[in-house]
């Protein structure tokens, strides 16, 4: 029928990411919560639900972060033991390979792509040994285990220098994933190497021979090559970003979109090069470690043209997150054709049309990124500074300065239209309340350093607080009065003395 050619004419991709799988805790048997990494039961639940609704996609994806946040203990950041990581990263890959992979009972065989490797992969975290990707890497090669009867010889071989790869997934679609570890702007220590891993050598040469044979490609990894608009922080360090550009720049009609994880958080980016659209995606996790429901993202594209069709979005919004449901699709949210460059350009600029701004599609593209979770339901995203952060957000920044002269600048503007000023945007470095929550968003896995209780605001608790220190002070004058020989009206209010006047 003409249905079943045209459900044919569209590819569909399962993409799991930032699973933070909590094996190691002793309560890994306590049900899953927000402000928490998941044990093993949230994945499988998740994992089910897929399964069942999507038993044969086109293409699987996972884009790293097997392993549980590193905790802190005495305010000093505990690291995993080289073993501990191998067993969590192995069990999540065995997961995924026993729904989809070639140990599963599929109609058609699944393309998997499961090789990204994560920041929280290593121990400890991000640090990534650096090598020139003609040898064995150390780091790559303690969890290279996880896909020794899942990869070929000769691909095995490969992961353990570099960790990156490539893959056909149609006649002519590629995808190639990055190891974005070695550029993080938290990798401990300065690498004297202009390019781990020989990465952006074998990039090169591998999009120039794609291009030459006609074939597009997405561009998959874990951390995105940006700068954090919401801290200023760098997710790359600056010179990386710069390079990477440097290198797609003379390939960007053969990329079709870059997909990315580590932020938690659903976020679709313009990107230009040479005035060429690069379209960056990420999409939330699987932990609901900050605050973002749990979540997985099934793509669609199109099979003829290889443009991104849509994504939409399956999660859970209540503890334990046992029902899965279907959360939101970018196209149907945000009144979309499709996710294609010209699309997505589109996108960007329906925030301000006509100089109105559209409060509703801030608010709903605040809300989506967290994947509706119960602790973003007053995102509203209505402070200028707040929708400031969201539109510079679409302009591929290197430098932090440029950043903050947008922010500066797109205030004004959204401040001219009416938005309420708003205070400047910052990360919260622990627990924080709803309502902080809701006026300056959430905190980015980017500091790795989230909340690690419930926000809450404790008013008996406040109150007691604000009662004992008006009593300390008043003591402390007390006591300055006896020294100096002092009286006034005021002690009787304490002691319950008569009235006397002041006295010298």
């Amino acid at each position: 029928t003409d249905t079943e050619a045209f459900r044919r004419m569209i590819g569909r991709i399962v993409h799991f990411s930032d699973v933070h799988l909590n094996l190691l805790d002793d309560n890994v048997k306590l049900p899953p919560k927000y402000g928490s990494d998941p044990p093993i039961q949230l994945l499988m639940n998740a994992l089910e639900f897929a399964a069942k609704e999507f038993p044969d996609p086109d293409v699987f994806f996972y884009t790293g972060d097997s392993v549980i946040h590193e905790p802190k203990v005495e305010e000093k950041r505990f690291h995993w033991k080289q073993d501990e990581i191998r067993a969590v990263v192995e069990a999540v890959i065995e997961k995924f390979y026993c729904i989809y992979g070639e140990e599963s009972e599929r109609k058609k065989k699944v393309k998997m792509i499961t090789t990204v490797f994560g920041n929280a992969d290593a121990t400890p975290n991000y640090a990534l040994d650096i090598t020139d990707g003609k040898t064995d890497n150390p780091t790559l090669k303690v969890i290279s285990s996880a896909w020794k009867t899942h990869l070929t010889t000769e691909q095995l071989e490969e992961f353990k220098k570099g960790g990156y790869t490539f893959t056909h997934i149609e006649e002519k679609l590629a995808v190639i994933t990055l190891n974005t570890a070695p550029y993080a702007e938290k990798h401990p220590g300065e690498d004297t190497l202009a390019d781990p891993l020989g990465q952006f050598a074998w990039l090169e040469r591998t999009l120039a021979n794609l291009e030459r044979k006609g074939i597009y490609v997405y561009l998959l990894g874990h951390i995105p090559p940006i700068l954090h608009v919401h801290d200023e922080g760098y997710q790359w360090k600056s010179r990386f970003i710069e390079k990477f550009k440097d290198v797609i720049k003379p390939f960007v009609k053969i990329i079709k979109a870059q997909i990315y994880g580590h932020v938690h958080t659903f976020e679709l980016r313009a990107f230009e090069v040479e005035n060429i659209l690069v379209p960056l995606f990420t999409i939330s996790a699987i932990s609901p470690k900050y605050w973002n429901s749990p979540s997985f993202t099934v793509w669609k594209y199109d099979k003829k043209t290889y443009e991104l069709l849509d994504y939409q979005a399956y999660g859970s919004r209540k503890e334990p997150f046992t029902k899965w449901e279907p959360i939101f699709s970018a196209t149907q949210q945000y009144n979309l054709e499709d996710l294609s460059k010209k699309s997505v350009k589109e996108f960007t600029e329906k925030f301000i049309e006509k100089g109105k701004i559209n409060s509703t599609l801030f608010a709903a593209y605040d809300y989506n990124r967290y994947v509706q979770s119960p602790y973003a339901e007053d995102c509203k995203c209505e402070s200028a500074q707040a929708r400031a952060n969201v539109l510079c957000s679409f302009v591929w920044y290197t430098d932090e300065k440029d950043v903050r002269e947008c922010l500066k600048k797109k205030a004004t503007i959204l401040e001219s239209l009416g938005s309420p000023k708003g205070d400047r945007i910052k990360l919260v470095e622990g627990p924080t309340t709803k309502d902080h929550i809701a006026e300056h968003r959430m905190l980015y896995p980017a500091t790795e350093d989230g909340p690690t209780k419930k926000p809450a605001f404790n008013k008996p608790w406040t109150s007691a607080t604000v009662y004992l220190t008006i009593i300390s002070l008043l003591l402390i004058l007390i006591m300055l009065a006896k020294i100096l020989g002092i009286k006034a009206r005021w002690t009787r209010s304490i002691k319950g003395d008569r009235w006397i006047e002041r006295t010298q």
